[in-house]
């Protein structure tokens, strides 16, 4: 079973830097990251609630790698200020923490 390309080409074009820097950042981490880290996060504290604790510490964690990628996708980018440096760095902090 094969990736399909679209997937390949979200990554790699963020990646590569080839995506604005402020759509990486108003887009892909503050609109669609937080979104989806605020599902997992629920349902982490859905499954603590039923005392699935380790099923709740993965889900928590899950993004992770994803919100990581997005950071260094967008220190990658050749349009980054400090401005967008911080709140990234911010962002991802916040991400981990709650």
């Amino acid at each position: 079973m094969s990736v399909p390309s679209a997937w390949v080409g979200y990554f790699s074009n963020r990646w590569r830097g080839n995506v604005n820097a402020s759509k990486l950042l108003l887009w892909d981490m503050l609109a669609i990251g937080t979104a989806l880290n605020v599902v997992t996060s629920f349902l982490a504290l859905l499954l603590l609630a039923k005392g699935a604790t380790y099923s709740a510490i993965f889900f928590h964690f899950a993004l992770l790698p994803y919100n990581l990628f997005l950071v260094l996708s967008l220190w990658r980018s050749s349009e980054k200020s400090r401005t967008t440096k911080i709140i990234a760095v911010i962002w991802f902090a916040i991400t981990i923490m709650i």
